[in-house]
């Protein structure tokens, strides 16, 4: 998988690395197979949250279950996820 780009519900370019896919896989294995979901969550969300240390957490309702992105805006123009999970 190659570094995937989305815009968040803020409009910031928002970056999902190869690193960060791994290391949401193996923390959140049921996750495999559905990265295409993680921008959908990222600029759909139905909640915007603020997390710790300047984080922010998408959540967007999957089918009984959210699916909550923790990601960083850097600056009005860039941004990163953090990790990724199910609630």
């Amino acid at each position: 998988m190659a570094t995937r780009v989305t815009q968040s519900v803020s409009a910031v370019a928002i970056r999902l690395t190869e690193e960060r896919w791994a290391h949401i896989l193996r923390r959140h294995p049921q996750l495999s197979g559905r990265e295409h979901e993680l921008p959908e969550a990222l600029s759909s969300a139905d909640l915007i949250l603020e997390g710790d240390q300047g984080t922010l957490q998408a959540a967007k309702r999957v089918d009984r279950l959210y699916l909550v992105v923790i990601y960083r805006e850097i600056s009005g123009t860039d941004g990163f996820v953090v990790t990724a999970f199910e609630a």
